[in-house]
């Protein structure tokens, strides 16, 4: 028996997205990179303090800042998520203690929990719609970054704190997500921030700042 195998093909394959670029790694090994590396060898010769001491240690400096900024940013989402959930949750329990002596009509507690619950996901909602690549947990986005595919706005300031701030409300707002995920997408946009820096903040000049050594794609993502 003769079996016949056909291929399927769909009536219409989509373009590739014009917007997203690939992010390259490799090192640019140029015969001027090549001069580069062969000249600081020969400069940090029989030298204790060479350049490449002084890049590991900024490395690890800048290791070490991005983890503290990091636990500070995860503190400050727990405070907030927690103060928003004991506010709502006092407020609704006065509401039921008025109920049961008479002073309120028969309802409106749970009338005012489900309002407070409507404006704090309103709120994470709101917070999507300014930035909304900070939906979700934001793993499989940085995941891409890290294979090659530069997101737009995946590592803005912006995306950052619509990411904290939505985060905070959807817990206080009950939604059945967490903070595990989100903080690793919070952590690398902190990352990026601290080691690629930007020229200007406010019109201030924060060229200072930058690590020269540190502002490369292949850095970026280690």
């Amino acid at each position: 028996m003769n079996l016949r195998i056909e291929a399927i093909t769909p009536h219409f394959i989509p373009p590739p997205p014009t917007h997203l670029e690939s992010i390259s790694y490799e090192p640019d090994e140029s015969e001027v990179w090549r001069n580069s590396t062969r000249a600081a060898k020969v400069k940090n010769r029989g030298q204790w303090w060479t350049s490449t001491k002084r890049t590991t240690l900024q490395q690890w400096f800048l290791t070490f800042i991005i983890g503290f900024l990091q636990a500070c940013l995860a503190y400050s989402c727990n405070v907030l998520s927690r103060k928003m959930s004991n506010w709502k949750f006092d407020v609704v329990y006065e509401a039921l203690q008025s109920e049961q002596e008479g002073e309120s009509s028969f309802g409106s507690a749970y009338f005012l929990f489900l309002c407070f619950q409507l404006a704090f996901v309103l709120m994470a909602c709101f917070m999507v719609y300014l930035e909304p690549i900070s939906a979700g947990s934001g793993i499989p986005e940085v995941k891409c970054y890290l294979n090659g595919v530069d997101l737009p706005n995946l590592l803005k300031l912006k995306t950052l704190l619509c990411k904290v701030v939505g985060v905070a409300f959807s817990v206080a707002g009950g939604l059945p997500v967490g903070k595990e995920g989100p903080m690793v997408h919070s952590g690398a946009v902190i990352a990026s921030l601290v080691s690629q820096g930007t020229p200007s903040v406010c019109g201030v000049n924060t060229e200072f700042t930058m690590v020269d050594e540190l502002r490369t794609k292949a850095e970026q993502v280690r």
